[in-house]
């Protein structure tokens, strides 16, 4: 027993994980639960690539029964079986670009690599139509000597994709034109409604010197005139006919079904609750199941938000086409039990010849696990949560033994709910301990990933949800209370759509903001909303205009129409860029709304609640350099910090400036319960800088940095390192190079704590 002791003691905890955060990461799964309803999606997907008959289903389930887990279940079916397209499409961020964002979910889950396939799946869906494209022109006797050559050398490796692929590759460009431009015509004379362009796009994913261009291309990423030239098309997919056009496509050369799958409908009744954006969505979704062919559409949804509002907010046309609706259950005993074994297997795994364990959950009694899961009410998550922090206490005991029954029923609970101020307390923190370690996550890995369109839809979404909320409730944000809100603001249906007017008061006045947030890289396009703008602003003298950027998307000195206009009308049309730092803080705080939303940000037993983050958001927002506050300064050059006062108001969701969740920035500048008029851009264009350059030298001397940064104060730049330091984000070393003392970067450390 003391062996088993001291190696339980050196092992991970198997239970840390409770939540499936994604659905593309491993699973400790126990196929038997939920399997009838796996066993249903399976059904409709062998009925769809049978007879190419469309299936819509919807599955609902309380918090912690498993809806992300069964979808990360049946992308793994995906990977292992090869005769089904599954794709994730997360909630829309503007309501106004549906198609292209389902077309950009698509792309983004078919190039994903996978430990089961050796090529993406787009990549071996595109072979596929090589493939079956060659075979049909050979068969009806238009193929040419020189093609039939290489059509049989391609026949050698027609069940090796990634040997096809490299074949592929290696050809010419001469010999790939002529393989290619065949199929293309070949394909659009049988289908008139596939696109040519789209086909010829999709086939550069083969040649390796244009396959990246042209996964931005298909991602509908508003490409520059240069890269379209290079490409040797005209346009890029910026309108939604065009993406629903590609997408039907798609689905009519798949050779299997497309599994769209939809999880947290819930952020989406929400987000575009006054455009009714729920019901919107489910047209588009009808109308799909009625275009296309070979499709599944799999929705996840709350049981409570279906039946309270989702339900009653769609057409019956809509709700008609939904062939099943499946209900996730509780664990049963015998699931319950398994599901404890599986993770101690993990644990046990190659200790167990040679250790003499009594049953597979040991320590774990069977009595143990069901009295736990009664106490959770047969809920997955909550049981695993449960058992994790005993395995954790079994680890600080002295003597390892068996745990035979619960003792601790509902202690969590208890304890939580003992005092109102301690309930507070613990819950920021939390909150603040995850938001965190999401922030961190999105600066460090997600970000970097993200294509410009992804980001401006995170952007936009985080706008509807903010903006709205504080319309809805009469909140106040930087001392300006909303009036009304309009999103998508066009003359008529053929213009892209500005993304949001918003209507603004406060006791000296009132404004109307014209605001567009776009990363688009092409000039015309941009030129074609900055002339919009224009116009708005000349017909209605008491707008102003925003554009918001991501900060890599300068337009001083790349786009001289657009610039043009902007400084035209300086005094009325303000470029607010986006630091990557912020906005991975804005797509931390939409993944915490989002999760806690559809009821899955749990703190112990505790369930947190949308206002719940909603309250922190609005108080982390408050930061004196966070973006948003740019936006609600136009025109202003002074900027002001309205402190607090210290009086209780916790009864209140939308308390201002909680100092639980001030960051050391603000922290180091107040003054009580005073106005303190602070030049704060200067430090966060000095902190921004110095992150950027430390990304590409982790390593950099001071007198490097002085030179890196010139138009700024030295005795500032010293100011900003000084606090970085003390924050952990750099490290200033004691030895000094011939150039000055060296900074190094510590990225791993908390960048959120600095803001």
């Amino acid at each position: 027993m003391e062996e088993l002791h001291k190696y339980l003691k050196e092992s991970p905890n198997p239970f840390i994980n409770s939540v499936v955060g994604d659905v593309w990461e491993d699973i400790q799964d126990v196929s038997e639960i939920n399997q009838s309803i796996s066993d249903k999606v399976y059904n409709a997907i062998n009925i769809s690539n049978q007879s190419s008959i469309n299936q819509m289903l919807l599955i609902l389930g309380e918090p912690g029964l498993g809806k992300t887990h069964l979808l990360a279940r049946i992308q793994r079916k995906a990977e292992e079986k090869h005769d089904f397209l599954f794709v994730y499409v997360r909630p829309v961020g503007d309501i106004a670009k549906i198609n292209q964002h389902i077309l950009r979910e698509l792309m983004i889950s078919l190039l994903r690599p996978s430990k089961n396939r050796k090529l993406p799946p787009l990549i071996q869906f595109t072979l596929g139509i090589v493939l079956f494209s060659l075979k049909d022109i050979k068969n009806s006797g238009k193929m040419t000597v020189d093609n039939e050559e290489i059509y049989n050398k391609i026949l050698k490796f027609r069940n090796e994709s990634d040997k096809l692929y490299d074949f592929l590759q290696k050809l010419s460009l001469d010999q790939r034109n002529s393989l290619i431009e065949p199929i293309i015509s070949f394909i659009t004379i049988n289908n008139p409604e596939i696109d040519s362009t789209f086909l010829r796009v999709l086939f550069y994913l083969l040649d390796p010197k244009l396959r990246i261009w042209a996964q931005d291309w298909l991602k509908a990423i508003d490409l520059d005139e240069g890269t379209l030239d290079l490409l040797q098309i005209k346009k890029s997919i910026t309108s939604e006919d065009y993406a629903f056009k590609t997408l039907q496509a798609i689905l009519k050369l798949s050779k299997g079904c497309v599994l769209l799958c939809f999880d947290q409908l819930e952020s989406v009744y929400d987000r575009f609750l006054e455009e009714r954006g729920i019901s919107i969505l489910f047209d588009f979704l009808m109308n799909y199941f009625n275009t296309f062919r070979n499709l599944v559409i799999l929705i996840m949804c709350n049981t409570q938000y279906w039946s309270e509002n989702i339900s009653s907010n769609i057409s019956s046309a809509a709700k008609g086409r939904i062939n099943h609706v499946l209900n996730l259950k509780s664990l049963n005993k015998s699931e319950a039990i398994h599901l404890v074994e599986k993770r101690m297997n993990i644990l046990w795994e190659g200790y167990k010849n040679q250790l003499n364990l009594p049953y597979e959950s040991f320590p774990f009694t069977h009595d143990f696990i069901l009295s736990e899961s009664k106490n959770t009410g047969w809920n997955p998550r909550g049981l695993i949560r449960r058992v994790s922090e005993k395995f954790e206490m079994i680890k600080k005991e002295p003597i390892l033994h068996e745990i035979i029954t619960s003792t601790e029923e509902n202690i969590a609970n208890t304890e939580y709910y003992q005092n109102e101020n301690q309930k507070v307390e613990k819950l920021q923190a939390y909150i603040e301990k995850i938001f965190n370690s999401y922030a961190q996550d999105c600066y460090t890995t997600q970000i970097k990933s993200m294509s410009n369109p992804e980001k401006e839809d995170t952007i936009i979404g985080f706008f509807n949800d903010l903006f709205k909320e504080c319309a809805r409730n009469n909140w106040t944000l930087f001392d300006w209370s909303f009036i009304d809100i309009k999103p998508n603001i066009r003359k008529n249906k053929n213009q892209k759509p500005l993304s949001f007017l918003i209507s603004l008061q406060n006791q000296q006045k009132k404004r109307l903001i014209l605001t567009h947030i776009t990363n688009s890289d092409n000039g015309v396009s941009l030129s074609s909303y900055t002339k919009r703008i224009k116009e708005y602003l000349l017909n209605n003298t008491n707008w102003n205009a925003i554009i918001v950027r991501d900060e890599e998307m300068q337009i001083e000195g790349r786009f001289n129409a657009s610039q043009k206009i902007i400084e035209e009308l300086s005094q009325r049309i303000k470029v607010v860029y986006v630091p990557e730092i912020q906005l991975s803080i804005i797509l931390a705080m939409k993944i915490l709304l989002e999760k806690a939303t559809g009821g899955d940000l749990q703190m112990e037993t505790y369930i947190i609640k949308r206002s719940e983050i909603l309250k922190f958001i609005y108080n982390t927002i408050h930061e004196e350099t966070f973006f948003l506050r740019n936006i609600f300064s136009i025109n202003e050059e002074k900027r002001y910090i309205q402190q607090p006062s210290v009086s209780d108001t916790s009864n209140d969701i939308m308390k201002p400036y909680n100092p639980e969740f001030q960051g050391t920035f603000t922290q180091q500048n107040k003054k009580s319960n005073s106005v303190k008029e602070v030049d704060v851009k200067k430090d966060i264009i000095i902190l921004e800088k110095i992150l950027r350059i430390l990304k590409h030298s982790p390593l950099i001397n001071v007198t490097t940095l002085y030179n890196e940064i010139a138009e700024m104060p030295r005795n500032a730049i010293d100011n900003v390192c000084k606090r970085m330091e003390q924050e952990e984000l750099i490290t200033i070393l004691s030895v000094k190079a011939e150039n000055g003392f060296l900074i190094a970067s510590r990225p791993k450390k908390d960048i959120i704590g600095f803001l």
